[in-house]
């Protein structure tokens, strides 16, 4: 009996590794493939400098569980985004080593190989590198909920598995808030099964909380509760509501449209298995595919931008709906048969083939070594860097007045003012709004992010400001966003700062020192 079992699990595990080594293995460059890489990488390097993310540096929708991971492994493996991506692979690796013990406590053994296959063909089938490969938040948060699931699932589990899945989704929500949905199916778990229901939830809602106590206990020594919830509540609902109602349907249909046609298969496979279920006797395991299918969608709406990784919440719960479909085309006739084997292939060359080949079918990818969302086609954020180490010690500071942290990180350099994202100051939402156009939907992330903007550039003093506004080849441009339109913050800079020059499309200004002699006019600060 342990035999039948052991081989389909077996099977299972080198489906998951070598699948994902074989569609990844290509892409563990030390490249900045997302631009949130470049601003969790900026938020790790700040830890080793006693800052907090969400209070000595803002913008980041993020709870620090991020920046945390990225601090750890540049400290263990060495500061490079190599190290990131080979990191990234292995969290996938165990997502879908966990998702078939999942797969199989819900069924049997016989549920582990096309669960294995269903999860590696949806996570290899769907968007661009700079989306899935890139270490996002999802990645890690959906590893730690699926092994909390496990946990809360084992029919023996006593309150301290309930307490360590608590822990587990507790650490989950320190990297992205909206994996705090999950919590739906795990109370469902403990509240169902359960002799005591209301003592199970309490204990796993206190192992939720325990994760955060030590977060909190840090953020309070340094008298910075107020800005845990300005940056992890009040902000990330702001971001979400950018979009508005039309821009939130118009980003699921655009983005719904590419996934069906992408991940055709496994997505088939989840609405057939979702039937599938749907007309099964209710029992624990039909209830819990329920709760999880509620809190995955609701963990991919409340972004409302619908982003690449975003879908990676989603992912999990797909591939489990797809088991029963797979069982049910199998045990059918020969043409059911038939049907299945056809659609495995499919679904199988096409993850097999989508990222490996992402440079032949995509005319925007860069070619190997190149960011995806480089500045301008002379990838004016290693220049400027380069500029930066020449002309700065390590524990000077810069500004880059933009939406571009990749120029930090590869500067090795701190920011000289909070909001290193410059979204506080200007109201910068990326998704919401064509920044080629038109200006932001708001105008700003804070009452006081001018003058909070000034009050660092004099506490910091940042030795160079580095301009974007003039930088039109970009993703994220910032040409709608001169500093005039920011009276308080431009006199600063004509009073502080002198032109230096430019480094391609990006103007360059130094500090004043006590030497300079000249006063810049209104027109020299763009």
């Amino acid at each position: 009996m342990k035999d039948s079992r052991a081989i389909p699990r077996l099977v299972a595990w080198l489906i998951i590794i070598l699948g994902m080594l074989a569609c990844r293995a290509g892409f563990l460059e030390d490249v900045i493939y997302n631009i949130d890489e470049a601003e969790y990488a900026v938020a790790a390097d700040a830890l080793d400098h006693g800052w907090l993310p969400g209070v000595d540096l803002l913008g980041s929708t993020k709870p620090p569980g991020i920046a945390v991971l990225f601090n750890l492994l540049f400290h263990i493996f060495g500061r490079s985004m190599a190290v990131i991506h080979v990191a990234h692979v292995i969290l996938m690796i165990g997502a879908g080593i966990l998702l078939v013990e999942l797969a199989i406590a819900l069924w049997s053994a016989t549920a582990a190989v096309p669960a294995a296959l269903l999860f590696w063909m949806v996570l290899n089938s769907f968007n661009l590198p700079h989306e899935i490969i890139a270490l996002n938040v999802e990645s890690p948060g959906i590893l730690l909920i699926l092994g909390a699931f496990l946990l809360v699932w084992a029919p023996s589990r006593s309150r301290w598995r309930i307490l360590l899945g608590g822990i587990l989704a507790g650490a989950a929500i320190l990297f992205r808030q909206s994996l705090g949905a999950f919590l739906l199916p795990l109370i469902f778990l403990v509240g169902k099964d359960s002799n005591r229901p209301l003592r199970g939830i309490v204990v796993l809602l206190a192992g939720v909380c325990l994760p955060w106590l030590p977060v909190f206990v840090v953020y309070a020594q340094a008298g910075a509760l107020a800005w845990t919830w300005d940056s992890w509540v009040r902000y990330p609902i702001t971001y979400s509501s950018d979009t508005g109602i039309l821009g939130f349907l118009d980003a699921l249909y655009l983005n719904l449209t590419d996934f069906a046609t992408q991940a055709t298969i496994p997505l088939a496979a989840a609405i057939g298995g979702g039937i599938v279920v749907w007309r099964s006797p209710k029992d624990r395991g039909r209830s819990f595919l329920f709760w999880m299918t509620l809190a995955s969608v609701l963990a991919l709406f409340s972004g409302s931008r619908f982003f690449g990784h975003y879908w990676i919440q989603i992912y999990p719960v797909l591939a489990l709906l797809g088991v029963p479909a797979w069982f049910t085309l199998w045990r059918g006739t020969r043409i059911y048969r038939l049907l299945l084997v056809g659609a495995i292939a499919i679904g199988g060359l096409v993850a097999t083939l989508h990222f490996p080949t992402w440079r032949l079918w995509d005319h925007y990818a860069p070619p190997r070594g190149v960011a995806f969302f480089h500045l301008g086609k002379e990838s004016l954020e290693i220049k400027t860097a380069e500029f930066v180490r020449a002309n700065t010690e390590p524990d000077e500071t810069i500004v880059v007045w933009g939406y571009c942290p990749q120029i930090y990180y590869h500067a090795d350099r701190l920011p000289g003012v909070r909001d290193y994202l410059c979204q506080y100051i200007t109201g910068y939402s990326p998704g919401s709004f064509d920044p080629f156009s038109q200006r932001a939907p708001r105008s700003c992330g804070h009452i006081r992010a001018e003058e909070m903007f000034v009050e660092d550039l004099e506490r910091r003093r940042p030795k160079y400001v580095f301009d974007l506004v003039q930088v039109y080849d970009y993703t994220f441009p910032f040409i709608k966003y001169s500093i005039r339109s920011y009276p308080m913050l431009a006199d600063y800079m004509r009073r502080r700062y002198l032109p230096e020059g430019r480094i391609g499309d990006v103007l360059v200004y130094r500090r004043r020192t006590p030497a300079d002699t000249w006063w810049p006019s209104q027109e020299d600060v763009k």
